[in-house]
């Protein structure tokens, strides 16, 4: 073997000395820089001492004297005496760190709700959907069923076929297009794996999922076979046709049970929860309950407009029927009505249970979906989309949201996931007792306005926010700037001497946003600051800027005038509220009051408690008294007399009026 020896030279000596040599050198340079700049540069003497006085009382020094210039040992630096030098460089250090680190709280944009009010449960819950995927079929969607089970998959009736959704990845799967005519009714069985169809062809068709094949198909219809239905043991299939009949199919058989005969029309929907009890809603406007044990409907339920839709609770006790713009919920223990529900001004096509079947939703051809709360019956929720809705399907557990529409459009929604919390694990150090770990800050990113606000450039922050581009799309922004300039008291500051160029872009502003309800409170103080500042020289300024602060005088006058109207109409339906606060009695009768040519109708509880008015025509005692009554006439509603009081708007006295009622009320009881 050759051996190689390597022969080293001084620089290798010498190499880590001179690195060390240069790292102190550059410690050194920086530390003189730092203390000239501190001492001669840019900031004097005064004020360096009054930062360090300020930093003192955050536990940074404690000071005894302030020779700053002098090489005395007048500081105490964690209770460790230390020269000037040292003082600064160990000041200019912790000055810049702080500075770095400093957190400025970023503006608070004013949030308004819509309709000024904050969002109620419901509302937060039904918009925590993602964004809608949506599809566009050829024809209409007239049915969409969801399977309860793994895959989570779509069925959508249209046309001559049965499309196959993917509910997880938002896509079509599969086709079943074994339909001459238009398919109706397509339902997936319990376990997901068969699903049935019926249609315009008079056939009842079940399919195999995983050959994609016929397995079944039923004929005895003599019309369009409108929905289908699995029973609850997966083994028999019900059927509802136009042909007014219901039938029970076996599908080992592939043979027909029963025919259910009782309707006089065609029967569009139904529901079947075990095959010994059948529920069938008609276009004759009644719902029966059937039993296979029996040959009539156990019983017969009224819904008084066609039925389009039924919905069964998961505890058998409660039906849920749609049609017209009513849907009606029953209860089956008592067989009588416990509500109606009418909030669409359009037929009611569909109607389901959600939320654990603790909410109803009613779809409609007015584009809506109705959300109920089944304790109180009341409306909590609106759901809006582009087409008239023909059917719609949601699993109990609200995770997915298919609708289908009259123009051949398929939404999609889906809840979103609730982030999953991640605990934060204690890291296993080797630490002592008197260790302190320094947690690492993050920069923070500002936004330009607040960047300007911070280096306290209240003009410029202003300038930027008030410019069209970005005023025009969010208000609320340039608004919360005004507020936090009201709150700094810097708002005359940035408003006063503006030539024109500058003043025009705010005075536009207001005067777009001036009747915006949600900043007249904010944006009348700065018009009263904008008018203390500019009003004594409005003769001096541009006929442009004069002609803003014209603009914005109109709009005051008019809102002066409505406010005026208002609190007269307030005045006068006080009267009649007051009436009717007394004591509620049993019938409802109407007063309408006449202001400016304007009717206003409200109902009373009792003619006689609260305007005394019996058989006969009552008139003022003293009309010289109360010259605000200008005229009194009768109105025949019932069989009884109600008052019909005309008002002035300008002379509306609300005391008076009550007291010429109540003088009435006792001279007709003497």
């Amino acid at each position: 073997m050759v051996e190689i020896k390597a022969q080293m030279t001084t620089l290798d000596y010498f190499a880590p000395l001179i690195v060390f040599v240069l790292f102190f050198l550059i410690i050194f340079i920086i530390s003189a820089t730092c203390i000239l700049w501190c001492c001669i540069g840019k900031e004097d003497e005064q004020t360096v001492f009054s930062k360090a006085k300020k930093e003192d009382s955050e536990g940074f020094f404690l000071h005894r004297k302030c020779p700053f210039r002098s090489f005395q040992q007048n500081y105490v630096y964690y209770g460790i005496p230390v020269d000037q030098i040292e003082i600064c460089f160990v000041f200019l250090i912790a000055y810049a760190m702080r500075n770095n680190m400093s957190y400025f709280k970023e503006t608070e944009i004013i949030s308004y709700y819509p309709g000024g009010r904050p969002p109620t449960d419901e509302e937060v819950y039904f918009q925590s959907f993602k964004f809608p995927v949506t599809f566009e079929e050829v024809a209409p969607i007239t049915d969409v069923d969801l399977c309860a089970v793994e895959p989570y998959r779509c069925a959508v009736s249209c046309s001559t076929k049965v499309q196959l959704y993917d509910c997880k990845a938002m896509q079509q799967t599969q086709t079943l297009g074994n339909f001459r005519r238009t398919a109706y009714g397509g339902s997936f069985r319990n376990d997901g794996r068969l699903l049935v169809a019926g249609g315009e062809d008079k056939k009842v068709k079940v399919f195999n999922l995983d050959t994609l094949s016929i397995s079944r198909c039923f004929e005895g219809h003599t019309c369009s076979v409108r929905a289908c239905k699995f029973t609850s043991t997966g083994y028999k299939v019900v059927s509802f046709s136009d042909d007014a009949t219901i039938k029970l199919w076996d599908l080992g058989s592939e043979s027909l049970c029963r025919d259910f005969l009782s309707h006089k029309d065609g029967i569009r929907c139904g529901v079947c929860r075990d095959e010994n009890f059948i529920i069938s809603g008609s276009y004759d406007h009644t719902v029966c309950l059937w039993d296979n044990r029996q040959q009539n409907p156990v019983m017969q339920l009224e819904h008084s407009f066609p039925i389009e839709s039924v919905a069964l609770h998961i505890n058998d006790s409660m039906l849920l029927t749609a049609g017209g713009t009513v849907v009606t919920v029953w209860d089956l223990v008592a067989g009588k009505v416990l509500a109606k529900l009418s909030q669409h001004h359009k037929t009611i096509t569909c109607v389901r249970f959600c939320t654990s079947y603790k909410r109803i939703l009613s779809g409609s051809l007015d584009r809506h979906i109705k959300v109920y709360d089944l304790n109180s019956f009341s409306n909590v929720h609106s759901i809006e989309y582009p087409s008239p809705i023909l059917s719609f399907d949601i699993k109990s557990d609200d995770r997915y949201l298919v609708v289908g529409m009259n123009s051949g459009l398929v939404s999609f929604k889906e809840r979103k996931a609730k982030a999953k919390t991640v605990s934060k694990k204690s890291r296993k150090l080797q630490m002592r007792k008197f260790d302190v770990v320094v947690p690492r800050d993050e920069r923070q990113w500002l936004p330009k306005h607040d960047f300007m606000l911070k280096t306290f450039e209240h003009r410029a922050a202003l300038d930027y926010v008030i410019k069209p581009s970005q005023s025009n799309k969010k208000p609320e922004v340039a608004v919360s700037i005004f507020l936090e300039l009201i709150r700094r008291g810097a708002l005359i500051k940035a408003l006063r001497k503006r030539p024109e160029v500058e003043l025009m872009p705010i005075l536009k502003f207001i005067n777009k946003f001036l009747n915006n309800v949600r900043f007249t409170e904010i944006l009348l103080t700065v018009v009263e600051k904008l008018l203390d500042i500019y009003g004594p020289a409005m003769l001096e300024l541009s006929e442009n800027v004069r002609h803003e602060f014209k603009k914005m005088k109109h709009f005051m006058n008019a809102e002066a005038q409505q406010l005026k109207k208002i609190a007269c109409a307030t005045g006068t339906l006080s009267v009649v509220l007051a009436l009717a606060r007394e004591k509620p009695g049993e019938s409802k009768m109407e007063i309408e009051c006449t202001i400016e040519g304007s009717n206003i109708t409200g109902n009373l509880h009792s003619v006689d408690q609260y305007l005394n008015l019996k058989l006969n025509d009552v008139s003022i005692s003293d009309p010289e008294k109360y010259p605000h009554l200008v005229s009194v006439k009768n109105c025949f509603i019932r069989g009884s007399v109600v008052r019909y009081v005309h008002l002035p708007a300008d002379e509306v006295d609300t005391q008076l009026l009550q007291d010429a009622t109540r003088k009435e009320h006792m001279l007709s009881r003497k």
